[in-house]
Parts: structure tokens; sequence; C-alpha cells
């Protein structure tokens, strides 16, 4: 999947992640050439304008990490007060670009790809509600990425 087609991707899985006082958003960055996390922290906080990137550490974190985060996000149906529901063919439509999702970040993981994670409470890039994740996938010789999801009533 090209970087357009993710933008797009991603764009779909907002709209069908939009509910009663529910909606979740996500955004990618791919960063090319970067030698070191501190490289990509300050471009960061030039695309975000927003220092804390440079402040605040991101964590190490594992694969494991990263893939509960995205899945609890990405299986987050809320509740009678804010929250999705979905008819059996847009959950079957969501479950698709979700996949969909799933396999573009995965391109991004090699064994020498080391993850980091801005945590929650940190609201790097932005601050949510619902839940959030923020992650860097650094890859010092090659493209790195960073993804981040988040949901809000």
């Amino acid at each position: 999947m090209t970087v357009g087609e993710a933008k797009k991707n991603l764009k779909n899985l907002e709209r069908n992640m939009y509910g009663y006082n529910y909606e979740a958003h996500f955004g990618l960055n791919v960063l090319d050439g970067y030698k070191s996390i501190d490289e990509i922290r300050k471009e960061l906080s030039l695309k975000y304008s927003d220092a804390r990137f440079c402040d605040i550490i991101p964590e190490l974190a594992s694969e494991l990490d990263l893939w509960n985060s995205i899945r609890y996000g990405l299986e987050y149906r809320g509740d009678d007060v804010a929250g999705l529901k979905l008819s059996n063919e847009k959950e079957k439509e969501l479950l698709i670009e979700q996949e969909k999702y799933k396999l573009f970040i995965q391109q991004y993981l090699t064994d020498s790809t080391v993850i980091f994670n801005y945590p929650a409470e940190s609201g790097i890039p932005y601050v949510s509600i619902l839940w959030g994740y923020s992650f860097i996938l650094f890859n010092s010789n090659g493209t790195s990425l960073f993804i981040n999801g988040l949901a809000s009533d």
C-alpha cells in the first residue's frame, strides 16, 4: 500500500468510526532518511508546531505494546453515552479498512525496527478522551513511520 492509499484508508477509518458522541482520528507521517530518534522528534515538532515533541522523551515499546494499543482503539465501540453502533454491513466495511491499516503499518516493522511510544497522558500529538496512541517505528537504515490515533466525544 502506498502512502497516498494509506491516507485514503485513514479517512475511510475516520468516516466509518464516527458515531453517537464519538469520533476517531488517525494520522501518519512517513519519515525518510532520519538517522536518530532526536532528528525525528525535531521534525515532528515542526510538523505539529508543538514543542512538546522535543520536551517529552518517547518510551521504548514492544511490538506487542504497539498492536495492543492499535487493537484496543480499532475494537473500541463505546457505550450508550458515546460510541459506535454499526450494522453488520458497516461493521464488515470497517473491519476491511482496519485490516488495510494494520497491513500498512506492518510494512514498516522489520527485525531492526525500534518502537517508541508517547504515553497517552502526554497529549502528543493531541489529547485523547476515550483512547489514544502515538508510536514512532524507527528504522535507522530506512524509512521510519509516526502513527497516531485517538477518539473523543
